[in-house]
C-alpha cells in the first residue's frame, strides 16, 4: 500500500517538474530577455531546418516593427512632413528588413517537444549597425554631392532635383534608423539635420512653386498632357502666382500634312518655352511628332498627343520641356 503511495508522490513530482520547466522554456522562446548587444527571434517547426527559417522571418518581422514604430511614434530625429513620405518609409522599413543578410546569426537554443522543434535564435547588434552604415556611408556621400550641385539653382530646378532625391531620403531615413535601432545611444543628429533640410526644402518649394501652362490656338491640344504631368508631380498649375516662384510655360507649334497613300498625314513640331516672372526665358525644348489618320489630318494631329505623352513618361515631364 505504502509502496503504491510513494510511487505516485514520485511521479506527481517528476511531472511537475517537467510541467515546470516546458512552462520555463515556453517562456524564454516566446518572450527572450532584452539584450543591449543582440537582438532575440524563435520559431517552430516540423524540422530544426523549418524552425530556423521561421524564427529568422520573425527575426526580420521585429526588426522592421521596431523601424515603423519610430517613425509611427514620431521617435526619430528625423523631421517627416507628409503622410505619404511616412507611408513610402514604412515601405523602405519592409525592404531592409527583408533584405538584411543574416551572416552574423547564431542559434542560442534549440530544444524538441512532441515533434515539434523550437528555436531561439540571436543576431548581434554591431552587425546590424555595421551593415545599415555601410549603405548609409555610400549614400549619404553621393546625396550630398547632388545636393551641392542643386542646392544654388533656380527654385523648380531645385525642386526638379529633390523630386528625384525623394526615393535615396526615404532610403536614407531607414538606414539611418536602423542604426540608432542598433545602438541606442548613437546620435543622429548631425546626419539627420541634413535629411531634415532636404525633406523640409522639398516641402517649402512644393507649397510655393507654381506654372502657369498657356499656348497659340494651334496647340491647345497639346498643354494637357504636359499640365497632368506637372500636377502628378507635385506642384501647382494655376495663372495666380502662390510667391515669386511662379513661372509661365508657352507651347506652340507647326503642322505639316501630307498624304501617305490612304493615310492623312501630320508632321508636328512642337517648341516648349519656359519664362520667369521677370519674363526671362530660362528654358527650351522642341520635339517632332509624325502620326498618321484615314479619317482627316487634324484626327492625325491628335494623333500625336499619344506619343507626347509616351516621350513625357519615358523622360519625365521637365526634361521633356527643357527644364532639367
Amino acid at each position: 500500500m505504502y509502496k503504491y503511495i510513494l510511487i505516485a508522490i514520485i511521479t506527481t513530482f517528476f511531472i511537475g517538474c517537467s510541467t515546470s520547466n516546458q512552462k520555463k522554456s515556453a517562456h524564454y522562446y516566446t518572450a527572450p530577455a532584452q539584450n543591449f548587444n543582440f537582438l532575440y527571434a524563435s520559431g517552430s517547426g516540423k524540422s530544426k531546418l523549418k524552425a530556423k527559417n521561421n524564427a529568422i522571418s520573425n527575426l526580420r518581422v521585429k526588426i522592421n516593427n521596431t523601424l515603423d514604430k519610430a517613425f509611427l511614434d514620431k521617435t526619430t530625429k528625423l523631421k517627416i512632413a507628409q503622410e505619404q513620405d511616412i507611408k513610402q518609409i514604412l515601405k523602405e522599413n519592409e525592404i531592409f528588413s527583408k533584405t538584411i543578410t543574416m551572416f552574423g546569426l547564431r542559434v542560442e537554443k534549440a530544444t524538441i517537444h512532441k515533434k515539434e522543434y523550437t528555436i531561439l535564435v540571436r543576431l548581434p547588434k554591431s552587425f546590424v549597425f555595421d551593415y545599415a552604415n555601410k549603405i548609409f556611408t555610400k549614400k549619404m556621400k553621393a546625396s550630398k554631392q547632388r545636393y551641392e550641385i542643386y542646392k544654388d539653382k533656380i527654385s523648380i530646378t531645385k525642386y526638379m532635383y529633390l523630386l528625384e532625391e525623394l526615393p535615396h531620403y526615404y532610403k536614407l531615413a531607414t538606414l539611418l534608423e536602423a542604426k540608432k535601432m542598433a545602438y541606442i545611444t548613437y546620435n543622429t543628429k548631425k546626419e539627420a539635420e541634413y535629411l531634415n533640410e532636404i525633406g523640409s526644402e522639398f516641402f517649402r518649394l512644393k507649397q510655393s512653386v507654381s506654372l502657369y501652362i498657356f499656348s497659340d490656338v494651334n496647340s491647345k491640344v497639346f498643354a494637357l498632357n504636359i499640365k497632368n504631368a506637372i500636377i502628378a508631380s507635385g506642384l501647382t498649375v494655376s495663372s495666380k502666382p502662390l510667391d515669386n516662384n511662379h513661372f509661365n510655360l508657352f507651347i506652340s507649334s507647326q503642322t505639316t500634312n501630307s498624304q501617305d497613300y490612304d493615310f492623312n498625314k501630320a508632321k508636328t513640331l512642337i517648341k516648349y518655352r519656359t519664362f520667369d516672372q521677370n519674363k526671362k526665358e530660362i528654358a527650351f525644348r522642341q520635339h517632332t511628332f509624325v502620326s498618321k489618320s484615314r479619317v482627316s489630318h487634324l484626327d492625325a494631329k491628335k494623333q500625336s498627343t499619344f506619343y507626347v505623352k509616351n516621350k513625357i513618361r519615358k523622360l519625365g515631364v521637365y526634361d521633356f520641356i527643357g527644364l532639367y
